[in-house]
């Protein structure tokens, strides 16, 4: 009796069992599909695609979800509120769409996100210290899953990175920049350039021909992550900073995206010379110049006489040429009789320095006639100086007369002319 009743309930058992699943079918299964479509009506849920399949008790997600919180809150949302059923993580197959972010503090990148293979996120990696090697970058909070959509755009586009990329290419990336100032020999270079040829470039023209000078380019550096500017692709910057380096003793220099500023002490001529450079840069760039100018090379700040004669009487004779201009009568060369004294005493002076002393005689012109007129009677009054000087035993090969540029006034403003004295 108990064998028979073992084989009956053998026969009936899996009978039961496609009752009950039948019982299921059509009586639970709608009820669960329900609640499972209850749990996901969230607003959260509105903008996605997202379905669920249940295969019995066990609840199978797709579709797609906007990030990472969103795909584990609908899994939990079954779980929490359909009771009985299982939503297990390989049941979840949700996906995501790729996602890279980053935050930079000083040379520490740290990447966040999630990416569908490691292969991508190794070779951005990679990509990122070839590009600015001082980088120390943290990529261990970046998440890589199957669930996450594969990218469909290549890591590299010309000359940069693909769209995808870009936030976190940007954050590497810095601004283009260019600082020198000079003082005497001391040469400093700071900033950053888009390339070592440019860097390259800049410091051999700040170094030029002068042996003495002294550069410090240390905190000028250059590489592919230093974006463009105007500033960087006019070819003919190194030549300005070379003609501006040259000519000054103390300057600065500055240019960045916003366009070049510079402060210079320059003559007419000296001027003249620049605007060919100064209208290629000019075509591109904003500048900004901040200029001084002078009658001549010889007053410029800086300069420094050839004449091989003892320091400290050079600076005496400098002090005391101040004093002994030569002021003229206005339309007059001829040298009036209060100027002698200081003629005399100049004169003096020059023999007293020796033979080695070379004297410039800087006729300054009159202002407010016509410049050529002003230039030739410029010329003879510093002609009568010189037969003075010649009268008073000097010789005339230690004297050259120099015709300066007039002076920069403001507008109807007129100065008479002069001659000065200016140790060679």
């Amino acid at each position: 009796m108990r064998f028979l009743l073992i084989i009956i309930t053998l026969i009936l058992l899996p009978v039961l069992v496609l009752l009950h699943r039948f019982h299921f079918n059509q009586k639970m299964q709608g009820l669960l599909v329900s609640q499972v479509r209850q749990a996901l009506s969230d607003p959260m849920f509105d903008d996605v695609r997202l379905k669920a399949r249940i295969d019995y008790m066990d609840v199978v997600l797709s579709g797609a979800v906007s990030d990472l919180a969103a795909r584990e809150e609908a899994r939990q949302r079954i779980i929490q509120s359909v009771s009985g059923v299982r939503c297990r993580e390989e049941d979840n197959h949700i996906q995501i769409p790729a996602k890279l972010d980053g935050k930079i503090e000083g040379e520490r990148l740290t990447l966040s996100g999630c990416l569908h293979d490691e292969a991508t996120l190794r070779d951005f990696t990679a990509l990122l210290k070839v590009t600015r090697p001082s980088l120390i970058i943290q990529n261990k909070e970046v998440v890589i899953s199957s669930y996450v959509t594969a990218l469909n755009e290549p890591l590299k586009k010309n000359e940069g990175v693909s769209a995808f990329f870009q936030p976190v290419w940007g954050l590497i990336r810095v601004p283009a920049a260019l600082k020198i100032t000079k003082q005497g020999n001391t040469i400093r270079a700071a900033g950053m350039l888009p390339g070592t040829k440019l860097r390259e470039a800049v410091i051999e023209a700040a170094l030029g021909t002068k042996i003495e000078t002294m550069l410090d380019a240390k905190d000028l550096l250059a590489g592919p992550y230093v974006s463009q500017a105007p500033f960087t692709r006019v070819e003919t910057l190194p030549d300005f900073i070379a003609a501006l380096l040259s000519s000054q003793e103390n300057m600065a220099f500055e240019a960045d995206a916003n366009g070049i500023s510079f402060s210079a002490n320059v003559t007419e001529a000296l001027y003249e010379s620049w605007k060919p450079l100064l209208s290629k840069l000019g075509n591109e760039i904003t500048l900004k110049p901040d200029l001084r100018f002078f009658p001549s090379i010889y007053h410029l700040p800086g300069y420094k006489a050839v004449s091989k004669i003892d320091p400290e009487v050079l600076k005496s004779l400098g002090n005391s040429f101040q004093q002994w201009s030569v002021q003229f009568e206005t339309n007059s060369f001829a040298v009036a009789t209060p100027e002698m004294p200081k003629i005399d005493a100049a004169g003096k002076a020059i023999l007293a320095a020796g033979p080695l002393l070379k004297l410039i005689l800087a006729a300054h012109p009159d202002t407010g006639i016509d410049l050529k007129t002003a230039q030739a009677l410029a010329r003879k009054r510093a002609e009568a100086v010189v037969a003075q000087f010649i009268d008073r035993g000097l010789s005339a090969q230690a004297l050259e007369i120099v015709v300066v540029e007039p002076a920069h006034l403001p507008a109807g403003v007129t100065a008479s002319g002069f001659v000065e004295m200016i140790v060679k």
